[in-house]
């Protein structure tokens, strides 16, 4: 999808850069800007001139929309996705099973056309770019070698201003500890010694009528309840309570599923455990100069729900009601109940002074690059 506009995405290893029909273009309104005489060379030798470039959002399916800059030509095909968009989004190519991986997120792709080249030109046209040289060293064992292809950005993020000699030990370490990153959002953990619970006292159930939904989103609400489903996040109900859902966008212009639990709130009795101050934790880290954070994947529903309050978190839509069998996002007590789990959990080293903690993120800090990481491990 180009801007909001439906259209087939081509992946060409063999483009160097992204292109957009024109027709495309024209259909989604999008503002061109000339660059003056560009041409392209098809793979039959055809030039083909450039009427433009243009910003554009580009929507793999997902609901993400990864803004980039493509050239406007009258091609054929709707947009080619070419090395650029491809290189940007550091996208892994799985020819075997015509996919792309992006962002630990897989695409199903057709397979690509083959073309017959009716003469092969001995000229020497050609064109070079310099390459920018980088380090020469072969990875020892333990290295990038042997990272899972969704470690292997984090890697490169992470290890900007490293030595090579820090670089490798860092490697080492994410290798060690790789099964514990998350691919995508279907692999959560689960918090031990936790659950959620909700008290109410005596206080009947609060039963509200779903709210109106635009029939054309109606379809988007069964996908994202179906993939909680599969993911074991939520499952059918027969509840007496019942919450309304409201879909509210993201910045990335995906759909953010939330429950309005304001009413269950209301007669919900307060959990008391406090959150850090953050004034206090930005002056525990005076005198570090090494720091890592970690962000917990959907930290909350890694919290199971007390079986016999599972009924409260119930949710409606037109199409009928679920319940979380974890605990969701919008509840009152959810994050004392988070800020417990992880205090308990990681006691010993926030003692030690080490390790911040605000509900899921965790900050390692150190002096040194050796005991960092050390306090990593």
């Amino acid at each position: 999808m180009i801007s909001h506009v439906p259209c087939s995405l081509v992946v060409d290893t063999g483009a160097t850069r992204t292109i957009l029909n024109s027709a495309i273009v024209e259909k989604a309104g999008i503002k061109v800007c000339g660059v003056g005489g560009l041409s392209l060379r098809s793979i039959s030798g055809e030039l083909i001139p450039v009427q433009g470039e243009a910003q554009v959002n580009i929507n793999l399916g997902d609901g993400k929309l990864r803004s980039h800059k493509a050239l406007v030509a009258p091609i054929q095909e709707e947009c080619v996705l070419g090395l650029d968009f491809l290189a940007n989004q550091q996208c892994l190519i799985d020819p075997a099973s015509h996919s792309i991986l992006v962002e630990g997120r897989r695409f199903g792709q057709e397979a690509g056309h083959v073309y017959q080249v009716e003469e092969v030109s001995e000229e020497d046209e050609a064109s070079f770019q310099e390459l920018t040289p980088f380090d020469n060293h072969t990875p020892e064992d333990g290295s990038e070698r042997g990272l899972p292809s969704h470690i292997r950005g984090l890697l490169e993020e992470a290890a900007k201003g490293l030595t090579m000699a820090q670089r490798q030990q860092f490697e080492r370490l994410l290798e060690e500890f790789s099964d514990i990153f998350a691919k995508d959002g279907k692999e959560l953990g689960r918090i031990l010694g936790t659950v959620h619970r909700i008290d109410v006292g005596n206080h009947a159930p609060i039963c509200q009528s779903p709210r109106r939904i635009p029939p054309h989103r109606l379809e988007e609400v069964d996908r994202l309840i179906r993939e909680m489903e599969d993911n074991g996040i939520v499952e059918a109900s027969q509840s007496s309570w019942a919450s309304p859902i409201v879909l509210v966008p993201k910045k990335d212009g995906s759909t953010r599923f939330c429950v309005d639990y304001r009413q269950l709130n209301s007669v919900t009795k307060r959990d008391g455990h406090p959150l850090p101050k953050i004034d206090e934790l930005v002056g525990d880290v005076a005198g570090s100069a090494w720091f890592t954070t970690l962000d917990l994947q959907s930290g909350y529903w890694q919290v199971p729900m007390a079986q016999s309050d599972k009924e409260k978190t119930a949710f409606c839509t037109p199409r009928g009601l679920w319940h979380f069998k974890v605990m969701p996002f919008g509840l009152c007590n959810a994050p004392a109940t988070f800020q417990r789990a992880m205090t308990s959990m990681l006691r010993e080293e926030i003692r030690q002074g080490r390790v911040k903690v605000y509900l899921d993120d965790v900050l390692i800090d150190n002096p040194d690059f050796e005991g960092h990481m050390a306090w990593l491990q």
